[in-house]
């Protein structure tokens, strides 16, 4: 039986949390994203 695995990404529409949240996805994590969108382009 396989465990699931979750991951909270705090920051996750910038640039590293967004590379980490993909990676985690492609190695079949499952990934909840938190990101205020206060700072940015």
């Amino acid at each position: 039986m396989n465990k699931v695995r979750h991951a909270v990404v705090t920051g996750g529409a910038g640039y590293i949390g967004s590379l980490l949240t993909s990676e985690l996805l492609r190695a079949d994590w499952r990934v909840t994203v938190l990101d205020s969108l206060l700072f940015g382009g």
